[in-house]
């Protein structure tokens, strides 16, 4: 529980992350306009510019819970996706025989470690996605 508690504290910080507004604006044209946009539609020297968008649904997902709650709501998803990085880490760990001292302390270095990379992002959804991927196959091999 004190790793957990831990982990949380580490990415517990404001929205410090300008292309943030990027991506809120991208689902919110998204949004609106029911479709995925693969064209730069907000600058004046690149518009219509084709780019893949590879974080389009990350991109709907933080506008609609900005526009239901607000950059709290972005802050309490943050909080979710560390937590379950933290408990499925831990979990993986344990399973593998390891200490639960040992397995807390993995998880906050782990926490620690990618400290920069817990913001506002669609990142989050690919740490997330990696720690599951970690137990899946961890747990396949045992």
């Amino acid at each position: 529980m004190l790793a957990l508690i831990g982990a949380l504290i580490i990415v517990l910080y404001p929205v410090i992350d300008y292309d943030l507004y990027w991506h809120l604006a991208n689902g919110r044209e998204m949004v609106k306009g029911g479709r995925v946009i693969s064209e730069e539609v907000f600058s004046f020297t690149h518009f219509g510019e084709k780019f893949e968008n590879h974080e389009w649904l990350a991109q709907v997902i933080f506008y609609l819970i900005w526009q239901s709650v607000g950059p709290y709501g972005l802050l309490g998803l943050k909080l979710l996706a560390a937590a379950l990085v933290v408990l499925i880490g831990y979990r993986t760990a344990r399973t593998q025989g390891c200490q639960p001292w040992l397995a807390a302390l993995l998880c906050v270095f782990a926490v620690l470690a990618g400290q920069l990379h817990y913001t506002e992002r669609p990142e989050l959804f690919s740490l997330l996605n990696i720690a599951l991927l970690g137990f899946i196959l961890y747990g396949y091999r045992a």
